[in-house]
């Protein structure tokens, strides 16, 4: 590189720093600009435009001001069983009885006396073994257990013209009252799993084995509220705000890929409750809706049942709870008799059964007919042969079942007295 060429190089540079500095220096005075000096400065503004350099704090506007959040109106908490009690008793007092398991998973015992009693509770964290003190000593003068936590959660108050002698606040239908002699009671019926295999109940009568047909008259079946419920929760959102914190479980998934069929649990309270549905968020509903019968004897007004739903129907008689549990014993019977699905016999598309159940335990039910059948049949498999029925449903196979298992008990009735101890059938006093 020549001479010229570096003291050329080194002149320009210097031409473009001075370029800068003269943008950089505002002018002395603005009213006597000299011959050689324009009105646009090298940013394409004049001296009188000049943005203001940037401050600090406010983002490049002076007159910047952060937005305050609009807090959106939810709605108002339940009242937990510590605060329900603090209302009822002010000034109580919770001891320390004692802290048991290791650092890591610790367990303390609360109590608080109220009325010259001594409620104790236990839990993780004494915050909870104080709540569950509190839920103690409210059932002790609260006549219905848990009924203000749960009419609470759900955003409505007792009626005004609760019968406070009955057994039950609330009057939920009626199982298998279509098929039922008549009998004036208000007794309801659910069933929850106890978490050992077996199903408790809160009702105490039996199901019918059989039914005389004199009684088959058809009652009217109540008809659902049209108007949801007061707060518009679901029943997975009641029972976390009466029990935070609770984990739903996934236990199986059966089913062809259109018509599937989940299973979901959750432990409350040392009970476990099971739900199932097309999908996973409606077998926790159901699984909630399990808890909150059993446990809070709720039934809500519009269960995720009775929503419309176009593959499974509408269920306006028989309490969820218990359709899930004879839909459970089904499927687990079909699955033994087909090596866990493995045979062709299982490839159906619809699977049908029916149960007969003797007295409240549900482990005791009998599962009397299975039966697969299918939606229809393509042209390529028709034919006019008359060899074999090939168009037939999962229900009709079922029926006739039922038809034959019935026939087959009435033969054993009018045979000897040893075969009629074996027989569903008893004479009637009548």
């Amino acid at each position: 590189m020549d001479v010229d060429d570096e003291e050329n190089m080194s002149s320009s540079s210097t031409d473009i720093k001075e370029n800068c500095n003269v943008d950089n220096v505002p002018p002395k005075d603005s009213t006597g600009q000299g011959p050689g000096e324009g009105t646009l400065l090298s940013n394409g503004g004049g001296s009188s435009s000049r943005k203001r350099p940037l401050e600090e704090g406010n983002n490049g506007h002076s007159k910047f001001r952060p937005k305050k959040r609009k807090k959106m109106p939810g709605p108002v908490l339940p009242k937990n069983a510590l605060m329900q009690l603090n209302e009822i008793k002010p000034g109580l007092q919770y001891k320390l009885l004692s802290q048991t398991g290791p650092v890591h998973a610790p367990m303390f015992v609360m109590a608080v006396e109220v009325n010259g009693q001594v409620f104790e509770g236990s839990g993780p964290t004494k915050k909870k073994a104080k709540l569950h003190a509190a839920e103690k000593a409210l059932r002790s003068f609260v006549q219905f257990p848990n009924a203000s936590e749960a009419h609470l959660a759900m955003g409505r108050t007792l009626s005004v013209n609760t019968d406070f002698t009955s057994d039950q606040a609330d009057f939920p239908d009626t199982l298998f009252n279509g098929f039922e002699t008549p009998v004036p009671s208000d007794a309801s019926f659910y069933l929850g799993s106890n978490g050992d295999g077996s199903f408790g109940s809160s009702g105490d009568y039996g199901l019918p084995s059989s039914a005389v047909a004199s009684s088959l008259s058809q009652s009217p079946l109540p008809q659902p509220s049209p108007y949801p419920t007061a707060s518009g929760k679901n029943p997975v959102m009641i029972l976390n705000e009466l029990r935070p914190g609770l984990k739903y479980e996934f236990l199986s998934e059966s089913g062809e890929s259109h018509a599937k069929n989940f299973v979901m649990a959750v432990a409350v309270d040392g009970q476990t409750f099971e739900g199932s549905g097309r999908n996973k968020k409606l077998a926790k509903a159901r699984a909630a809706q399990s808890a909150l019968a059993s446990l809070f004897n709720m039934q809500l007004d519009q269960t995720p049942s009775r929503q419309p739903i176009p593959s499974e129907g509408l269920q306006l008689h028989l309490p969820q709870v218990l359709a899930d549990a004879v839909a459970r014993l089904v499927v687990d019977k079909f699955s033994d008799l087909t090596e866990n699905f493995s045979s062709p016999h299982a490839r159906r598309k619809v699977l049908a059964g029916i149960v007969m159940t003797t007295g409240t335990d549900v482990k005791d039910a009998l599962v009397i007919s299975v039966s697969t059948g299918t939606k229809c049949i393509n042209g390529e498999y028709m034919s006019d042969r008359g060899l074999a029925l090939n168009d037939c449903h999962a229900e009709i196979i079922a029926r006739r079942c039922l038809l034959k298992f019935l026939y087959t008990q009435l033969e054993l009735y009018l045979s000897n007295k040893e075969d009629q101890q074996k027989s569903i059938f008893i004479r009637s006093e009548q």
